[in-house]
Formats: C-alpha cells, sequence, structure tokens
C-alpha cells in the first residue's frame, strides 16, 4: 500500500499562464492548468452527488484519463428511485407548457440515466466515505483511492 503525506506548505495559490475552466456554472467550476490535462491518467473525483459535468469535461479534453469518483451518498439504487420523479415533473412541466421546468427535469432525467453509462471501465463510483483512517466497511484512505486508480 502506497502512503501519502501532503506536504501543507506547498498547498498555495500559484501564478499559472494557462487555465481552463472545466465544470458547470452553477457548481462554481474549477480552473485547472491546460497544459497538464494531457498528461493525467486518473482523475479522482471527491464528492459525486449528481453531478458530475467537472469529470465529463476533463475527459473530453483528455479521453484517455479513467476517472474515480468518491461519494457514500448516492449510487445505483438513489438515480433509479429518481427517475418517476422526474417523469412526472416532466409529464406535468409539458402539460404546463413551462419550457424551463421541462428543460431542468429532462436534462436532470437524462443524467440519472447517464450515471449507468459514464460509470463502467474504465471508470468507477467508489460508494466510499473518504477518511483519514478506514475504521470501517464505508471508509476510504486518500492511500487506497490511488492504489484503486493506478
Amino acid at each position: 500500500m502506497m502512503t501519502v503525506l501532503l506536504d501543507k506548505q506547498k498547498l498555495r495559490p500559484l501564478v499559472y499562464p494557462a487555465l481552463t475552466r472545466l465544470g458547470p456554472q452553477g457548481d462554481g467550476g474549477y480552473v485547472v492548468p491546460t497544459d497538464q490535462i494531457a498528461h493525467c491518467r486518473s482523475l479522482i473525483s471527491l464528492g459525486l452527488s449528481d453531478n458530475w459535468e467537472f469529470d465529463k469535461d476533463f475527459l473530453k479534453l483528455n479521453p484517455a484519463v479513467s476517472i474515480v469518483a468518491v461519494d457514500h451518498t448516492v449510487g445505483p439504487a438513489f438515480f433509479i428511485s429518481g427517475i418517476p420523479g422526474c417523469l412526472c415533473k416532466i409529464l406535468g412541466y409539458a402539460l404546463l407548457f413551462n419550457r424551463a421546468k421541462l428543460r431542468k427535469y429532462t436534462n436532470k432525467l437524462r443524467n440519472y440515466l447517464e450515471y449507468f453509462s459514464f460509470f463502467k471501465d474504465p471508470h468507477k463510483h467508489l460508494r466510499k466515505r473518504v477518511s483519514g483512517a478506514a475504521s470501517g466497511a464505508l471508509d476510504i484512505t486518500l492511500s487506497s483511492i490511488l492504489d484503486t486508480s493506478a
């Protein structure tokens, strides 16, 4: 097992010449060095919820990257159980001619369904909680995540 030690003194802002913003507007997005994206073999995404736009944007720029998303709060059952609600809202907003809400829930439904095609080999979703020490079956350490992504 690989031990990872982070030097917190090195975690400070740097001026970097070429940055690319990835992810959705509503989530704030993330800024990454443009010239480094192609060199990545793995992307570790801590906290998935129902939004992996950053991961999809990163994958578009580097199709060779393998993604490991870690989030214990969602999984297949979460997305399956959300589908009927989305379908009801789509029907209701279609009948009300509310295009904005119709678009919102159509996109949400598409996203819920996409979970099953996006997180398959080589990409993984680990239903785990990141912890300093893996004290239970639900917990996983950063070192173990790095071993999984290697």
